[in-house]
């Protein structure tokens, strides 16, 4: 699926989950922010000087969520957010801090865009107890929504399944239907990891209804790519197309750079599978050369991909192998485990084309390690 902005990218990147703070996705993840008064209690009782100094991180903390709110890049959003958890975990350490379930929500937030996963986790389990405690309905739904997240990054997905379905009811139950909207995506993301792209569009089309009632456009843009990687995926490539063209006028009519690069490598695929890879290599270029700019390595890895799997096709093998392990230790560097999978199964069929059977056989069982790691659902495509 594809959107590099927040945990949907299809063969070139990952899927869009929706992650909560509050009532908005990860992309708002600073937000609530001004409302640290109730979200963040320094206890009473301490001295003066601990005080002070509790003071100050809370103050610190709240601006590096505001930047992580308002940041475009990348990689200068993933630096605010390591600077954020390190804030926060020093702050909790003290065990003179309370922090709300909203916050600690907005904290699993960060810790899972700095690749923090089991950090995030935590912080999700905390603010589910707490919010549990509270009796507050709406903040215990978005941190399982967040729980579930991370349940499908690390390959457990019949948890993150059954997590989605339990909010899925409640969501309904209090009409709440951003919520409802972002959790049939999700589902329709665990129904496309398995394959089951009948039920992957089934679960899209009702999210996009839900979106474009609500004029959620930033949202509409992701699903539409979701149905497009459907089609791709059926070879209806024509319908692929138009998703992504209308994916790509939304994402452009709002700025959306990291969305607009995934529509424009998703292009890139259709005209690929149609055999211009002339102006397949032109779109993956102008989309790595986007995803520079902005900081997306993830996003830069999967085009590297892309460009690779070109280059094979015209048989241009040396050049397809430089770019492949370009894509591997970009993969690598920001801990993306299917790109590291897909890059290494990439450079075995490379070391097949020139005869070196060892060392394919030694990369396509390294690809193969991963993929049962992280329960990986296309054993057809690899296998």
């Amino acid at each position: 699926m594809n959107n590099s902005d927040d945990v949907n990218q299809s063969i070139t990147g990952e899927n869009n989950t929706q992650i909560y703070s509050g009532n908005d996705t990860i992309t708002a993840i600073g937000e609530c922010s001004m409302a640290a008064g109730r979200d963040i209690i320094i206890q009473s009782g301490i001295n003066p000087k601990k005080y002070a100094e509790l003071l100050v991180q809370k103050k610190l903390l709240e601006e590096q969520l505001i930047k992580l709110n308002e940041e475009k890049n990348k990689n200068r959003r993933k630096e605010f957010a390591g600077v954020a958890i390190n804030l926060a975990e020093k702050m909790r350490l003290s065990a003179h801090i309370d922090f709300s379930p909203r916050k600690l929500n907005q904290l699993g937030n960060a810790a899972q865009l700095s690749g923090s996963l089991d950090i995030a986790e935590g912080y999700y389990n905390q603010a589910l107890r707490k919010s549990r405690n509270d009796g507050d309905r709406r903040q215990e739904a978005d941190s399982i929504n967040n729980l579930a997240s991370v349940k499908t990054l690390k390959g457990e997905l019949e948890k993150a399944e059954e997590m989605y379905h339990q909010n899925l009811i409640f969501y309904k139950e209090i009409e709440h239907q951003q919520g409802e909207s972002g959790t049939l995506n999700n589902l329709g993301n665990i129904a496309y990891y398995r394959g089951e792209f009948n039920k992957a569009e089934c679960l899209y089309r009702e999210s996009l209804t839900i979106e474009r009632d609500l004029g959620l456009q930033s949202h509409e843009a992701n699903t539409l790519n979701n149905l497009g990687d459907v089609e791709r995926v059926k070879n209806n490539l024509d319908r692929a197309e138009s998703y992504y063209y209308q994916s790509l006028a939304i994402k452009k009519e709002i700025g959306n750079q990291a969305g607009e690069a995934t529509s424009m490598s998703n292009l890139g695929l259709i005209a690929a599978t149609r055999d211009k890879f002339d102006e397949a290599e032109r779109i993956f270029e102008d989309s790595l050369a986007l995803r520079i700019l902005i900081g997306d390595k993830s996003g830069q890895a999967w085009d590297y991909r892309n460009l690779g799997s070109s280059a094979a096709q015209r048989n241009d093998i040396d050049r397809a192998a430089r770019l492949f392990e370009k894509s591997l230790r970009l993969f690598k560097e920001v801990g993306n485990r299917r790109g590291e999978m897909h890059a290494l199964r990439d450079l075995g069929d490379i070391e097949n084309k020139r005869s070196n059977v060892e060392e394919a056989q030694r990369l396509i069982e390294e690809s193969l390690s991963i993929q049962k790691e992280i329960k990986y659902g296309y054993e057809d495509e690899l296998l």
